[in-house]
């Protein structure tokens, strides 16, 4: 999220502006995520088809993160000990996630009464241990700080070539296989069962079981993605590979719009798998959106990259509190994706919680000594 803060990579310019740019919209992609919800019942609806086209245009925030995470901590310039891994990155997520669990806590109490007079320490400890429903990042991010330092020499030592390989072999096990594996679970399944049909699906499955038991266990999704963050930043990408790049980004998000909805009307039933982080469409689109902006964010006003760089370092706030003002507004103000169209009120939404989730990240930031720690 913001945890690295971005003006510390010296790259004799100041700050990296698209990389601040990235952190914005991925923030508001985030809210945009939790905020096109609706009825999964009918799935042939206006507003379900409008809910998840919104879905389909955002769901590679998460990987952008990560992205961001790896082109800051793994660069050259920067020196990363397991001691200030401990000592800021970890300590810093640790006490913003549980100040905002007890915060949490205090909303399902008080506002959704979800929990009551009558809940035990268990529901309590449980809650407080695992965070809100969004928070599962935080948890996510720790781990592969952990490794950082690991990972950093590895990515030292490792030539381009071998560099490439890595990321090739990451991402063919830890996202192409499993969306290979969502299509087989969700088409093979639901077809008829002949004779011909039962050969076809056992060689498939088959086959995917046989990648799914080869695949290392240490190349995580999300350690690819870190890495990946890295190598953008710091390679230079010809203009015919980044046409290429691009493509591939249309490329991929056509495919999230189309499947996401397809899949949910062969199902009946809304499924996410074409949402989920591993998916290859995913991978396409955070992939060229951030080559994208690597080469054409060009901001020469020092006012603006000013602005850009206060709004980015309040992202992780933002991030924090906005599941909270989402849950204000549809509780106290009947304010949700389905208070009118929801091709119109996700975006109006999103902007709104985004501004409130700034000023409450700007006020928590001023909060002496602690501030810095839960924002």
């Amino acid at each position: 999220m913001a945890d690295e803060k971005i003006e510390k990579i010296e790259t004799g310019k100041g700050r990296i502006v698209y990389l601040d740019v990235l952190r914005i919209l991925a923030t508001l992609a985030v809210i945009c995520i939790h905020t096109a919800t609706v009825d999964e019942t009918d799935v042939f609806s206006s507003q379900f088809n409008s809910a998840y086209l919104w879905q389909s245009l955002v769901r590679w925030s998460v990987p952008a993160f990560v992205m961001i995470s790896g082109a800051l901590l793994l660069n050259p310039k920067r020196t990363v000990s397991i001691k200030k891994i401990y000592t800021r990155n970890i300590f810093r997520m640790l006490t913003a996630f549980f100040f905002w669990s007890f915060v949490y806590i205090l909303a399902d109490y008080y506002i959704l009464e979800i929990l009551s007079p009558a809940s035990t320490l268990k529901d309590y400890y449980y809650l407080f241990l695992h965070g809100n429903y969004h928070m599962w990042f935080i948890l996510t991010i720790i781990g592969v700080y952990a490794v950082t330092p690991i990972i950093k020499k590895i990515v030292e030592v490792c030539d381009t070539k071998l560099l490439k390989y890595l990321l090739i072999i990451s991402f063919f096990f830890a996202a192409l296989i499993p969306t290979l594996r969502a299509f087989y679970d969700i088409y093979f399944q639901l077809a008829e069962w002949g004779v011909d049909h039962q050969l076809r699906a056992t060689v498939v499955d088959s086959t995917l079981s046989l990648f799914e038991r080869i695949n290392p266990s240490f190349l995580n999704l999300y350690v690819a993605y870190f890495v990946l963050g890295y190598y953008l930043a710091y390679n230079e990408i010809s203009a015919n590979k980044r046409k290429l790049i691009y493509i591939l980004g249309i490329i991929g998000l056509l495919m999230g719009i189309f499947f996401a909805r397809h899949n949910a009307h062969v199902l009946g039933t809304a499924n996410e798998r074409m949402f989920e982080n591993y998916a290859i469409n995913n991978f396409l689109i955070s992939l060229a959106l951030f080559v994208l902006l690597k080469y054409n964010i060009h901001i020469k006003s020092d006012k603006a990259k000013r602005i850009i760089a206060y709004i980015s370092d309040r992202t992780f706030g933002i991030y924090l509190s906005h599941v909270l003002i989402l849950t204000i507004l549809s509780k106290y103000f009947s304010l949700s994706a389905m208070s009118f169209n929801p091709m119109i009120s996700i975006p109006a939404i999103v902007i709104l919680v985004f501004v409130l989730g700034l000023l409450v990240s700007i006020g928590i930031s001023k909060i002496p000594v602690i501030g810095k720690y839960i924002e």
